[in-house]
């Protein structure tokens, strides 16, 4: 079931692997269509010429919500914090 924050379009995901050339030309193929990744996939494999691209990223955290053990000295951008 979709929260609120995903649509029942976007509740399921798939981990599909490939070599940093292969990475690279998705890419590159994205941005010269002035689209994300993720819409150009969605137009290539599922044949959705209307795919539009949406918000990148994960859902923000709900003020208050408690963040998970050692979560702190990582940004969100995955990378390291300065100390």
């Amino acid at each position: 079931m979709a929260s609120a924050a995903t649509s029942d379009e976007r509740a399921s995901g798939y981990l599909f692997r490939m070599s940093p050339d292969d990475h690279a030309r998705l890419k590159r193929d994205a941005e010269a269509a002035g689209i994300t990744i993720q819409a150009l996939l969605e137009r290539r494999v599922f044949g959705r010429l209307d795919a539009q691209p949406r918000k990148p990223g994960r859902v923000p955290r709900v003020d208050g919500e408690e963040r998970l053990p050692g979560a702190s000295q990582w940004s969100s951008r995955g990378g390291r914090q300065a100390s």
